[in-house]
């Protein structure tokens, strides 16, 4: 339908997209301001950093494929910069995750000197999310002095490859058809066995569709049907039962048979089990009618 009279003109995809990633680039650059500044940063805002850095990555990545072959190649290592200090605002997060786990145990039961290793253990653990916290700091300091965002921000403007403008939908809804195709592959050989290298790797497919289907619903792909609750419910259970892996990790090895790691070991069978039911509750149905090469898929609840 064309545009009527007091009908805000459509933008085109190249620039929606370009928006789209810029928003993203200011979120960022915000959330670094704040971590930088905030004396004691909460990890409700470390969460925040490492959710949009990780997005903006996801994005860059996108961007980078429709520039010329030379424009591409300069902004490789803009990506891998980025994406090494969204690594790093991760494990600092994990850090201040296991402190949060921990924390509601407590010393717990035991003998005078298992309590004894379970208090300095989590002392310890704090002192570790304290002082990643400061490095983190000062390598999100040093990286906003290099100008990782301002760089971020020139690739968005460097010209497309010729042709590739009105072309951007259906290349976008390519790589979502491509996403899907790897979240369903992880998840049939997860549910025939959920192994613990199985669901990580799940999650991660999960963690990636959700990113890009975010960016390409907002942006330029053609609207697709949307992801199902449970796919998002699913993904916060694997995330928990990461960060239960994680805690059980650094668990020193006079701790491993103590209460306290009997007690992460329980919540953490329970999570397993309550996943192992969310993957029995979802089912794979196909958008079209034949099995075709690059054919898209949706995930849906099970009926009944």
């Amino acid at each position: 339908m064309p545009d009527g009279p007091g009908r805000p003109p459509r933008a085109d995809p190249p620039l929606k997209l370009r928006r789209e990633i810029e928003l993203l680039v200011g979120r960022v650059d915000r959330l670094v301001d704040e971590t930088v500044g905030h004396a004691h940063p909460p990890v409700a805002l470390l969460r925040d950093l490492h959710r949009q850095m990780r997005r903006l990555v996801v994005a860059l990545t996108i961007w980078a494929r429709l520039l010329s072959a030379a424009d591409e190649e300069r902004a490789r290592p803009v990506v891998k910069r980025l994406r090494r200090l969204a690594r790093l605002v991760g494990r600092v997060r994990d850090k201040d995750v296991t402190a949060g786990l921990l924390a509601p145990e407590g010393v717990g039961p035991g003998s005078p000197s298992e309590r004894l290793l379970v208090r300095r253990f989590l002392g310890r653990i704090h002192e570790d999310a304290r002082t990643g916290r400061e490095l983190l700091k000062a390598y999100l300091t040093t990286a906003r002095g290099a100008g990782a965002l301002g760089q971020a921000r020139e690739a968005l403007l460097r010209p497309l490859r010729r042709g590739v403008g009105a072309r951007i939908p259906t290349l976008l809804s390519r790589e979502a058809g491509e996403f899907e195709r790897r979240l369903l592959k992880s998840l049939r050989r997860a549910r025939r066995t959920p192994s613990p290298e199985r669901l990580h790797r799940l999650r991660i497919r999960i963690r990636q569709l959700r990113q890009f289907s975010g960016l390409s619903g907002r942006s330029a792909s053609p609207r697709r049907p949307p992801l199902p609750r449970g796919l998002k419910d699913l993904q916060a259970r694997l995330g928990h039962l990461h960060d239960l892996d994680v805690a059980l990790a650094t668990l020193p090895p006079g701790l491993e048979g103590s209460s306290l790691g009997r007690r992460l070991r329980a919540r953490r069978r329970s999570t397993r089990r309550t996943i192992r039911t969310e993957l029995a509750r979802l089912r794979l149905a196909r958008e079209t009618t034949t099995r075709t090469p690059g054919a898209r898929h949706r995930l849906t609840p099970a009926r009944g």
